[in-house]
């Protein structure tokens, strides 16, 4: 199992997809060629795209309830095992960093006593939960299904929230030349930088 050529397709497929289902879809056929399972087509009859609409709806009433402030650097989208009905599960949640993104070391994303912390800041997936019971029904499939669909699920939902929503919000409302990172990945694994976010729009990473 090659985990590092898994993380490196998932980083190029949602880096470059303009929606969910230019995401979702490669991301599901590239886990059936490599692990032919009947999971796979049963994860494709989800709603991602209703699932997705949550999570933007949900991060633009945060953003617009408790703005973020002005020493924000970056947005951590964290991937974390929350334990639902005493069954652990997959989440996502949002914290807003005061130091900005490093290749190099991910203590930038860790929560600190100035970090932009959100009473609402655990985003609403159903998607999540259920690709994390299906992969982990057959262990032969994790770690390779965490980074191809848990992470890329995800991110996806994170890119398309961001264009859906206005950029002014990620600033706290006001005009600004900066442009705030934002990362995501697991709590306790890898993550990728999936963008940046501009007054004038989101921007892909470059090269």
């Amino acid at each position: 199992m090659d985990i590092g050529a898994a993380f490196d397709e998932t980083l190029r497929i949602v880096t470059t997809a303009q929606s969910m289902d230019e995401g979702m879809n490669p991301l599901l056929d590239y886990s059936a060629a490599v692990y032919p399972s009947p999971i796979w087509a049963t994860l494709k009859t989800l709603d991602h795209q209703q699932d997705a609409i949550g999570i933007r709806t949900w991060l633009e009433g945060v953003l617009t309830a408790e703005p973020p402030p002005s020493h924000v650097k970056a947005f951590w989208f964290g991937i974390y095992n929350p334990v639902v009905d005493e069954e652990e599960s997959r989440g996502l949640y949002m914290v807003g960093s005061t130091a900005p993104y490093s290749d190099d070391d991910p203590g930038w994303a860790c929560w600190n006593d100035d970090s932009y912390l959100s009473d609402d800041r655990y985003a609403p997936s159903t998607v999540l939960s259920d690709i994390y019971k299906a992969i982990n029904a057959d262990d032969n499939l994790i770690p390779f299904g965490e980074y191809t669909l848990i992470l890329g699920y995800a991110s996806l939902a994170v890119a398309e929230a961001i264009r859906e929503i206005s950029p002014s919000l990620f600033f706290g409302g006001s005009a600004s030349n900066e442009r705030l990172d934002v990362g995501v990945g697991f709590d306790d694994g890898d993550y990728l930088l999936l963008g940046r976010v501009a007054i004038d729009g989101f921007e892909r990473p470059t090269a």
